[in-house]
């Protein structure tokens, strides 16, 4: 940079979190996204050559000595992109890269060594997380979904390239039988569809599937309500009919009237309004048969 030069862009970044919304952490996985991302950002504002030195910048005089005594201005500029890195990196993080007097190159550097170092152990144990993913360990296809994209970007982080078609076959491979239609119209075609268009034909065959329970659930119960009313209607019916007959007492022969009185024919007397309940038998059972004698005649 020429030592006349007063502006630089990345002067106008007030907010770094508001361009890299990634919050890097050493378990996340992230480092990809978070990489590209920063790596973006620094191109478009003419600094990639303070994490890249061996990267030239559109300003011929710009070297990749660090230079900071001979350029102020240079040495602004670095300090704004080390504290984008320490922004956009988690506490834990930024302890284990944190040292003094360190350039943005030098913590890109050891940030990166961080992601990287054992890479092929890291390699061996993300492949088997990779190829052991189930539908059945998540509660919805996009869940299942966001994990296969995940373990596949760690894998690229330690340069194990993981291709879109593997990540297509590696989410059919994980289906469960309620999925099977769609993963065998998925092998059937001629060319894999790409991992996005997977997922949204998974998630909207689960949409279909979540309608379909409400659904039935609905019907059953509306079948249930109906076989239950009509199950209740003769029951109904009966007392209905019970009621209609009329007191009990008249028909099992129960010797108390229903009037205020009472009425006891063998001792001839009559008290009261009331009817009596004759029971089963007729009156005429009640008396010793009468024999009729005819009174002398007249002389």
């Amino acid at each position: 940079m020429s030592e006349t030069q007063k502006y630089h862009p990345a002067l106008a970044i007030s907010n770094i979190k508001n361009i890299i919304p990634i919050t890097l952490d050493i378990k996340n996985g992230q480092y990809n996204s978070w990489s590209q991302l920063f790596k973006i950002h620094c191109r478009a504002y003419d600094v990639l050559d303070h994490i890249l030195p061996t990267v030239t910048t559109s300003d011929a005089s710009s070297t990749t000595t660090n230079n900071t005594d001979a350029d102020p201005l240079w040495s602004r500029v670095d300090a704004i992109v080390l504290q984008w890195l320490y922004v956009t990196i988690s506490n834990e993080l930024r302890s284990t890269i944190l040292e003094d007097d360190q350039t943005a190159a030098q913590a890109w550097t050891r940030i990166q060594s961080v992601f990287q170092d054992n890479k092929n152990t890291l390699a061996l144990y993300l492949q088997r997380q990779f190829t052991n993913i189930k539908l059945d360990d998540f509660l919805d296809v996009s869940s299942y979904c966001q994990e296969i994209k995940t373990i596949a970007d760690k894998l690229n982080n330690v340069g194990d390239k993981v291709t879109e078609p593997r990540m297509v076959l590696q989410l059919i491979t994980g289906l469960n039988d309620d999925y099977d239609v769609v993963g065998t119209y998925f092998t059937q075609m001629s060319d894999l569809p790409s991992f996005y268009k997977a997922r949204s034909k998974l998630v909207l065959e689960e949409t279909r599937k979540q309608k379909q329970v409400i659904t039935n659930s609905t019907s059953t119960e509306s079948a249930m309500l109906t076989t239950t009313n009509q199950t209740k209607q003769p029951a109904s019916t009966e007392s209905v009919q019970s009621n209609n007959r009329g007191p009990s007492n008249f028909r099992y022969g129960n010797s108390r009237g229903c009037g205020r009185g009472s009425n006891n024919y063998r001792g001839r007397s009559n008290r009261g309004r009331g009817r009596a309940n004759y029971g089963s038998n007729p009156i005429w059972n009640h008396y010793p048969p009468y024999s009729y004698q005819h009174s002398p005649l007249a002389q």
